[in-house]
């Protein structure tokens, strides 16, 4: 996986993506929005200081190298979003990986290096997906080797394969819930 894939459905994938993430649907994904889910990030992960101030440094780097040089009042709009994203493909693979191994030990609360069915609902109800078969249908494609829990592999693959690839038929697609 070399290559990003840029296309209509990776295209499809990332507005779903930022709508997801857009916390408060004024239409624009802000550095606000990745503050709020910094902060309920390291609420659920139970953080010490020193891990609460470097998932904040992450997630507002990650803002500003993405979205900082077009946002105004550190805003985008979702074309602005998905251009933003599309001049920065070389940048993808990593960023995803960095954020989601940050973002796994946020959602395995219970620290067994593995994320079971109730932390990955929490993990969705952050962007706002609650209904608890929509988080049992995306854990069941997550859960490439069907054991019950998702390791990290499997977590930050298919982060890694959402960001990356326009492939429909990967299970990545649902790591976020259905695609609005």
């Amino acid at each position: 996986m070399a290559d990003v894939e840029l296309g209509e459905f990776w295209e499809k994938k990332l507005v779903s993506f930022g709508k997801r993430m857009h916390i408060e649907g004024d239409g624009f994904f802000a550095k606000r929005d990745f503050e709020y889910i910094a902060e309920r990030c390291i609420e659920l992960g139970k953080y010490d200081e020193l891990r609460a101030k470097q998932m904040r440094r992450k997630l507002v780097q990650i803002w500003e190298t993405f979205f900082g040089s077009d946002a105004v009042n550190d805003a985008v709009d979702q074309t602005t979003f998905v251009e933003a994203v599309r001049s920065h493909k070389h940048m993808i693979k990593e960023a995803a990986q960095q954020f989601f191994s940050y973002w796994f030990d946020v959602v395995d609360t219970s620290g067994d290096g593995l994320i079971e069915k109730e932390e990955y609902g929490v993990m969705l109800s952050i962007i706002r997906i609650t209904d608890f078969a929509e988080v049992c249908a995306a854990f069941r494609k997550i859960d490439t080797d069907s054991d019950g829990k998702i390791s990290h592999d499997e977590f930050v693959h298919s982060a890694v394969e959402y960001f990356t690839t326009n492939d429909e038929s990967l299970a990545s697609r649902h790591l976020f819930g259905p695609l609005i």
